[in-house]
């Protein structure tokens, strides 16, 4: 294989594979080198290399692009590692950082100034990046970089922000964007349900928080006992508030445990609480607001000494606690996974990917931490990153 080198400025050398490169994509402040052709409205669905820069020397697109090509052909047939830097070979740019890219790798985030970690934790970052690390909490050296449409990414200056991805928010530095140093901030929730709280024949109005399921046609056998169960509620339109605390509601947990089929045998007093983050506590409005869930808050009942994480697809994919076939932990069969019960692609959709969504129930409730308050039951489109919008009151 033949391959190129670049040095970023924390003094990292990074090869660069100069074999099957099928396009490259010069810009003002960056070059990414993609090593395939599908996915081409992004530039990230596939396998790629970026690699950005300081112009320091203010030389245009078009020369940058030149002597990009012309290092490419001298390194494709030279022996000499000296002859194979891109940094020598563009003497006029600084390279701020390097690497390859893949969408396998990644996720997508928001990022905003920040001074310190009081104001980064008191934020709402609001401009789109994307982080290399695909769970839990970045690590130091970690890539993060600006990503202001689908097709370029930008480094991002040196200094301090409000960094927020996977339903956490983080108080981080960056230098040649990159993570120097990264803090977590403590999460403040609005709202707890717990559904717990709900009995065979009795609602608990106030823990009423249920899933809608999506498509009858997965329960090849039983669920929770309920034989002949349609979409969401056992007949009525996936969506609809009809038969929610009724004896046609087919909703998971609450719909199922007042109706008997979910009992303490099933999980029934150790099921996970749900809890909201709104955007902003002030403002009663569930748009962009997060949810999360704790596997053991049923243990003490207090929402601080529980463990809490996002609701989305790092967590539910492979089941979780007491659904799917009623099993602890679930193993549902290829038909039934969780996101075939959840996730509808019928509903209304985030009109920015056209993603997918689900459907949650929400009760009436007052934030713990600001003046948001919901005097009635709200529905909400659940996005597989957590993500609540497009409320309506039933």
């Amino acid at each position: 294989m033949n391959f190129g080198y670049v040095k970023d400025t924390a003094g990292i050398t990074k090869p660069i594979n100069l074999d099957d490169i099928k396009i490259i994509n010069v810009t003002a402040d960056s070059i990414i080198i993609r090593y395939n052709l599908t996915g081409t409205s992004n530039i990230f669905d596939e396998l790629a290399f970026f690699i950005s820069f300081n112009n320091t020397g203010s030389i245009s697109t078009t020369q940058i692009e030149s002597q990009f090509y012309s290092w490419l052909q001298n390194a494709l047939i030279s022996t000499s590692p000296l002859k194979t830097s891109l940094n020598s070979a563009m003497p006029q740019l600084e390279i701020v950082t390097a690497g390859l890219i893949n969408a396998a790798g990644y996720r997508d985030g928001t990022f905003g100034a920040a001074v310190d970690e009081a104001a980064a934790c008191a934020s709402t970052p609001a401009t789109n990046c994307i982080v290399e690390s695909k769970v839990g909490t970045p690590a130091v050296g970690t890539l993060v970089l600006s990503k202001p449409s689908a097709t370029d990414l930008d480094p991002i200056a040196d200094g301090t922000y409000a960094l927020s991805v996977g339903g956490s928010k983080y108080f981080i530095s960056l230098k040649g964007s990159r993570l120097t140093s990264i803090v977590v901030c403590p999460l403040v929730l609005d709202f707890v349900f717990d559904p717990n709280q709900n009995a065979s024949g009795s609602a608990s109005a106030a823990n009423y928080v249920t899933l809608s399921t999506t498509n009858n046609a997965t329960f090849t056998n039983s669920y929770y006992g309920a034989f002949a169960m349609s979409p969401a509620f056992g007949s009525g339109s996936f969506g609809s508030c009809s038969f929610l605390q009724g004896s046609n509601d087919r909703t998971w947990p609450c719909g199922y445990i007042i109706n008997g089929f979910l009992d303490a045998a099933k999980g029934l007093g150790q099921l996970p609480a749900f809890g909201v983050k709104l955007a902003d506590p002030a403002v009663s409005s569930y748009n962009n607001a997060e949810l999360y869930v704790s596997d053991d808050y049923y243990v003490t009942g207090n929402k601080d000494l529980a463990t809490w994480v996002a609701f989305n697809e790092d967590y539910w994919l492979q089941g979780f606690s007491y659904f799917g076939t009623g099993a602890n932990p679930p193993a549902p069969p290829a038909l039934n996974t969780v996101y075939s019960m959840l996730i509808n692609n019928s509903i209304a959709t985030d009109p920015s990917t056209l993603a997918a969504r689900g459907r949650i129930f929400l009760p009436p409730a007052t934030s713990f931490s600001g003046g948001a308050t919901f005097a009635t039951t709200t529905y909400l489109n659940l996005s597989t990153t957590g993500i609540l919008d497009q409320a309506s009151s039933c």
